[in-house]
């Protein structure tokens, strides 16, 4: 069945796509400094690699979204429609804030009195530019998946349940499950790496499968011992992401976020079993008017959470603090006349991160009451 337009059913969606927008700074934040950690066995590591192995299924979770909406089977598909409205405010979206990132990144960071101001270079400002920062790869992404949108719904808009679960699999397979094959060395040094790349095909890798998925879940619910099974592969997911990560920093003993990309398979099974859950458990709750009507304010900010939160991050960087320290000699700023401190990453990574949220949804908010802005940049 497709999904009804009803509050009760939208709502948990909506909910769903703000707590997965939360995720996003915790795992930023945790990436940043995973790898300045003592050792692979310190009390940091393991919080830092405990946590961000429970953040890196946001984006396949951005995409299963989006696939309920664009791939509903009830819903006019019509590509002018979504290029000139969901295309082109991603291409908007990028040059606002890749623009502003990297004139943040060129100029800003010498910005201190203990600190020389480099000089300005173009190449290294059209490179910022071009590529954006790091988190926004996602705006090409989605855009490239919003121009195929067309084309995708007519495969699914006609498929059989049997059809669309034989893709989907096939998808799992060569997009997510290989990707995190190739990456264990051993499987690189035996040629996995040279037979995967030859089996590469184009349709069914990349993140179609999970776009796909997101539309299939809610046209063909799980029954409940699918549920179960669905929830297991989630637990199972995280453990061996973050094991796997684990064994790789131990062997080389040292830090690394080598089995945490979000492309592998582990994540897809995390975002399918949180999925299932705001499916079937979430979306059964009885929401009050007042806190419908927050949900909906704080997911229509969440777009442009996602696109500002990396400059509330290098706010509280310029003042030296990370979520495992605050550290005079790497502030922008002068405050080597301050002591270091050390912060317990487990205590530290949620306030700080709801430090970030509420900054960038302080952002996000000012320019969505810029009519031009709101429409085109968040």
């Amino acid at each position: 069945m497709a999904l009804q337009e009803s509050r009760q059913r939208v709502i948990w969606l909506d909910l769903l796509r703000v707590v997965t927008t939360c995720f996003v700074p915790m795992a930023h934040l945790c990436s940043n400094v995973i790898n300045q950690t003592p050792g692979v066995l310190s009390g940091d590591y393991l919080t830092l690699n405990f946590v961000n192995s429970m953040c890196r299924w946001v984006v396949p979770m951005f995409v299963m979204i989006s696939g309920v909406f664009f791939l509903n089977k009830e819903k006019e598909c019509d590509p002018k429609k979504i290029f000139k409205k969901n295309v082109v405010r991603m291409a908007t979206a990028f040059i606002f804030w890749s623009l502003l990132y990297a004139l943040q990144q060129n100029l800003l960071p010498a910005i201190g009195s203990h600190k020389e101001i480099p000089p300005f270079s173009k190449r290294a400002f059209l490179e910022d530019f071009i590529t954006g920062e790091y988190h926004m790869w996602y705006l090409y992404m989605i855009a490239l998946l919003y121009l195929v949108t067309p084309l995708i719904k007519v495969f699914t808009d006609n498929a059989t349940k049997k059809q669309l679960e034989t893709f989907m699999v096939l998808s799992f397979i060569f997009a997510n499950v290989m990707p995190m094959i190739i990456s264990i060395p051993f499987m690189k040094e035996i040629g996995f790496k040279d037979i995967y790349d030859d089996m590469t095909v184009g349709f069914i890798s990349g993140y179609v499968g999970i776009y796909i998925g997101g539309q299939y879940m809610v046209r063909y619910p799980f029954r409940k011992k699918v549920r179960t099974l669905i929830y297991i592969m989630g637990i199972v997911g995280y453990l061996l992401m973050s094991g796997l990560n684990l064994w790789f920093a131990v062997e080389n003993d040292e830090p690394t976020k080598k089995f945490l990309d979000v492309e592998h398979a582990s994540n897809t099974m995390i975002a399918y079993a949180i999925f299932t859950f705001f499916q079937h458990v979430v979306s059964k709750y009885e929401f009050k008017e007042k806190a419908v009507k927050a949900i909906k304010w704080l997911s229509a900010r969440s777009f442009g959470v996602y696109l500002c939160h990396v400059f509330v991050m290098r706010f509280f960087q310029y003042f030296g603090i990370q979520v495992i320290h605050f550290d005079p000699k790497i502030a922008r700023i002068d405050l080597t006349h301050l002591s270091h401190i050390y912060f317990p990453p487990i205590i530290a990574i949620p306030v700080l991160t709801v430090l970030v949220i509420i900054g960038s949804l302080g952002i996000s908010w000012v320019f969505s009451k810029i009519p031009v802005l709101k429409k085109y940049v968040v």
